[in-house]
């Protein structure tokens, strides 16, 4: 496929090489950037209880948005592991911040994550 809208980019992630259209990356971003908007209070709200001593308004622009692009992954992207969900905004943060951010992202979600999870299982009951 040789069109605009069928151009297939190649990205590798840990050494492993993918393929994907540019339209199905724009898509997946767009669906991702307007879900945190649109819950964008409520992800704050959820996540101040596992910054331990901060305030979102507090962190760093990479660090507060990558905890909401998380965050919005575990909570409404049920097709996507919590781990990986985890992983992608750890190395995000690494990527765009650096390596205490990442630290502080993987804990930050993971306690989420987990509570998430608790609260799933007492639906459930």
């Amino acid at each position: 496929e040789n069109g605009e809208y069928g151009v297939r980019e190649s990205f590798t992630v840990k050494g492993k090489k993918h393929a994907a259209s540019l339209v199905s990356m724009k898509e997946f971003a767009e669906q991702r950037i307007k879900g945190v908007l649109a819950h964008k209070d409520e992800l704050d709200a959820a996540l101040e209880p596992f910054l331990d001593h901060w305030q979102m308004y507090r962190l760093g622009t990479v660090d507060r948005n990558v905890l909401r692009l998380g965050a919005w992954e575990l909570t409404y992207d049920s097709e996507l592991p919590a781990p990986i969900a985890i992983n992608e905004a750890v190395d995000i943060a690494k990527f765009f911040s650096d390596s205490q951010s990442g630290r502080f992202v993987n804990g930050v979600l993971d306690k989420y994550s987990k509570s998430l999870q608790s609260k799933k299982s007492g639906e459930g009951q």
